[in-house]
């Protein structure tokens, strides 16, 4: 399977990211209803194969108001590499792995995939590992860095 070197992660509350503008592990809590026959469940995705990639994502409006961006806060790039070094980490053995979904409206389209029946707090470890492997944060528009709590 063809990987891209980074992934995305659209976020969609701003709450997801810290005063200090890094990505919290908010943002990469996994959909628990499971759906899927082998064990998993997934975080949706893009794949940074192209700008394009990251410009759908942007532009996705949400299904129920077709006014309203789905990420309006903007997106989270995650590099991949370290997203693999957590992955093959003896912590992480069999929990944690990726895959590549199109669907019709998004070839970049793919899933994050946590195993099912983990403890809250492998789930809290993994999402902050997740949360760790964030380059960058593009903003939809810029937020003002919010005051420093004394």
């Amino acid at each position: 399977m063809n990987y891209a070197e980074k992934l995305i992660r659209g976020i969609s509350n701003a709450d997801f990211i810290d005063s200090e503008g890094r990505a919290t592990a908010m943002l990469f809590q996994f959909d628990n209803v499971n759906t899927r026959q082998d064990g998993f469940c997934e975080c949706s995705i893009n794949w940074y194969d192209n700008e394009e990639a990251l410009k759908l994502l942007l532009e996705q409006k949400k299904r129920e108001d077709e006014n309203i961006y789905q990420f309006k806060t903007g997106a989270a790039i995650l590099l991949r590499c370290w997203l693999d070094d957590i992955i093959n980490r003896p912590n992480c053995k069999d929990a944690l792995k990726y895959e590549r979904a199109e669907i019709t409206e998004n070839p970049y389209h793919g899933n994050l995939l946590r195993k099912n029946g983990l403890t809250k707090q492998i789930n809290n470890m993994l999402a902050a590992s997740i949360a760790m492997c964030v380059e960058k944060i593009e903003y939809r528009e810029k937020i003002p860095k919010q005051p420093e709590k004394n």
